[in-house]
């Protein structure tokens, strides 16, 4: 069990073990996320896009076509922000507004061949840095790794979704 510090309850073994996640957490966040880092990489991509931008292209890639309304539900995003984001898209030519077929009121997004090639070549550039940061990692490991942060990502998602 962990010594206390000053106004902190003691934490047992699970306690410490999440609290080291949520540090883990952070600090890949932190190393990731940073807008120098993925300007660098979608330049080498051979784009200019935001994170945001491209987080939100590759969505509409994997799970294309789909409203603007269901893209902001699985970006976790507010709607006006998605809008914003899938209009430069659409600008960019990355992404078209088509009708929706069973709904002529609603729009669905899908990646033009311009974003599908986007996307690949984002996700290309991604796999290279991944390469290079974990290059020392055993192939055994890697798949540990993906294979937690799959239970990971589904955990959190029905967690949020309860």
């Amino acid at each position: 069990m962990q010594t206390p510090t000053s106004g902190t309850p003691p934490r047992d073994a699970r306690g410490q073990s999440l609290e080291d996640v949520h540090r883990a957490l952070e600090a890949l966040l932190a190393s990731t996320r940073g807008a120098r880092l993925h300007r660098e990489l979608a330049a080498r991509a051979g784009g200019s896009l935001t994170r945001a931008e491209s987080f939100l292209l590759g969505n509409i890639v994997s799970y294309g076509p789909l409203r603007l309304s269901a893209l902001a539900d699985l970006t976790g995003q507010d709607r006006s922000i998605t809008s914003r984001q899938a209009d430069i898209l659409i600008k960019a030519d990355l992404v078209r507004r088509t009708p929706d077929p069973e709904d002529g009121r609603a729009h669905l997004l899908a990646p033009t061949e311009a974003g599908q090639r986007m996307s690949r070549n984002l996700r290309a550039v991604w796999s290279t840095w991944l390469q290079d940061s974990l290059g020392s990692w055993s192939d055994a490991d890697l798949a540990q790794l993906a294979a937690l942060m799959s239970r990971l990502g589904r955990d959190v998602r029905a967690t949020k979704d309860s």
